[in-house]
């Protein structure tokens, strides 16, 4: 079903090739574009949904639990960026059900890209998890993200990144998970709207930033074999606040949150009713647990990486 590309249709390899995973995804599809305006030339992976055609980006139909179809088109690539994710903030379930393998879908997808990456002699992987990601965690995704962080900082790759991301905001509402699932819960009560029981900060990231990390990352790589960076927004809020802005702009007009010994059981409600019609659709606790405080390992992610700051919550979600 799926193929690598011919050799004669990818572009000719330089130090600035980029082979980019998940590219007809809500992040891919801004990453391959703003690559490919900078002069990057990309290589792209999608197995759904075609990309949108741009100059410099060459889309490739293929699988990734297919190693041998890997070669053609990381030949003499300089980095990859790894975004394609099954099954986001849920987790996937084991490659192989009649084994005892602990390798879920995606590790099986990534340990097939590093090892095919070591052989076409990449110098650069670059991974995006989540702040959550944690071997004491005790949701699924979350440590399928952390072993995912393993493998990669232990291959044999030379310069190894790891991007711990904070919930994206920005761009398509309509392609954002995050977003999309607080606009089917308020969209439920009229004029009313229930607020998770979460105490702790948002810091929500505007994809045009996370961009701008990854494309920092690439255009000037440093010399360590391997970091953990923590890419955060630089406005906290609280979850309440994103449930007002996000419900002011689907209604046009404010809404009311219902009061807090109410809201955990309309909410708990509303998720069960939404799962009947959207199966295996994230809960909001899922997101939350996403965002959780950082286990300490690595650096924060700060200037020159944002070189404009967003002043209001509201500016991170145009």
């Amino acid at each position: 079903m799926y193929s690598s590309a011919p050799e004669s249709f990818l572009p000719s390899k330089s130090e600035k090739s980029v082979f980019l995973t998940g590219m007809s995804g809500y992040v891919g599809d801004y990453v391959a574009k703003f690559l490919a305006h900078s002069g990057f030339s990309v290589i792209g992976t999608y197995r759904n949904h075609f990309p949108s055609l741009v100059d410099n980006v060459f889309p490739v139909c293929t699988d990734l639990t297919s190693p041998e179809l890997l070669a053609a088109p990381l030949r003499g690539v300089s980095a990859v960026v790894h975004l394609a994710w099954e099954n986001n903030f849920l987790g996937t379930s084991s490659a192989d059900s009649n084994s005892d393998s602990l390798l879920t879908n995606n590790l099986v997808c990534l340990r097939n890209l590093l090892q095919a990456a070591e052989k076409a002699k990449v110098e650069t992987f670059i991974f995006l998890s989540v702040r959550g990601a944690s071997g004491q965690a005790t949701a699924d995704f979350l440590l399928e993200k952390y072993c995912a962080e393993c493998l990669v900082l232990n291959s044999r790759i030379p310069k190894k990144r790891v991007i711990r991301s904070s919930l994206l905001v920005g761009g398509n509402p309509g392609q954002n998970q995050f977003l999309s699932a607080i606009q089917r819960i308020v969209q439920k009560i009229p004029g009313l709207y229930p607020v998770p029981a979460w105490k702790g900060s948002l810091f929500p990231l505007h994809i045009s930033d996370l961009v701008l990390v990854l494309h920092r990352m690439l255009q000037f790589p440093s010399q360590e074999p391997a970091a953990v960076f923590h890419a955060k927004g630089q406005t906290s809020c609280r979850v309440e606040e994103v449930f007002r802005l996000v419900s002011a702009q689907q209604s046009g007009a404010p809404r009311i949150p219902l009061p807090r010994w109410i809201s955990g059981w309309a909410l708990r409600l509303i998720e069960a009713q939404l799962a009947r019609t959207h199966h295996r659709t994230p809960r909001m606790s899922d997101f939350l647990q996403a965002e959780g405080a950082p286990s300490g390992e690595g650096v924060e992610v700060e200037e020159p990486f944002f070189p404009s700051k967003r002043k209001s919550l509201q500016e991170c979600f145009v």
